[in-house]
């Protein structure tokens, strides 16, 4: 068994490695679609109707629930469009008694709406199958795998530059996102 590995990439892609590995996740975050009915080139957020995506979620949610070990939690980071229903689906899938937290990511970016207040934040909701779960606010990033990472470049396919990146960036401390190279303090 394969410890401390760090996928970048489509969840059931990720979910389907680990089944054919017969492993469990301790740790799974989600960077979903917000369905905001865009294509932005990496990913496609459109759906065709509201029932279509929560469908998707609901899947990938159960496929998380399914592939997180005794002590695993879940980390499910969405916005204002999303934020009623997938805590109620999040309830439903892992028990209103593992939610945990709602974590609010305030950032500052454009300008002020002048007709409604300002769409400054996103959400991650935050659930662990156990009071055991680990923990570790400051972590670790050295201690990362990228063997199975998958940096994703806007068209959606991993680069050899992305990769080596990573390699190096987790060496100082950092880890690796769909959207490329993130900094964690």
């Amino acid at each position: 068994m394969e410890h401390n590995v760090y996928y970048a990439c489509g969840a059931e892609e990720a979910l389907g490695d680990l089944a054919r590995r017969g492993e469990r996740a301790q740790l799974c975050y989600l960077d979903p679609p917000f369905w905001t009915g865009r294509d932005f080139g990496a990913y496609d957020d459109r759906f065709s109707s509201p029932n279509e995506y929560y469908d998707s979620m609901a899947r990938i949610l159960q496929g998380v629930k399914g592939a997180l070990d005794e002590n695993g939690s879940v980390f499910v980071h969405i916005d204002e469009r999303v934020h009623a229903r997938l805590r109620l689906m999040m309830d439903e899938i892992f028990g209103e008694r593992a939610f945990r937290n709602e974590i609010i990511w305030a950032y500052r970016s454009g300008g002020r709406a002048r007709t409604h207040f300002s769409r400054k934040h996103d959400t991650i909701l935050y659930y662990a199958l156990s009071h055991k779960a680990f923990f570790d606010q400051l972590g670790d990033l050295r201690a990362l795998s990228v063997q199975s990472a998958r940096p994703i470049d806007a068209a959606g396919h991993v680069t050899a530059a992305q990769h080596q990146a990573a390699d190096d960036q987790l060496s100082h401390g950092v880890g690796v996102g769909a959207g490329g190279v993130e900094h964690h303090d």
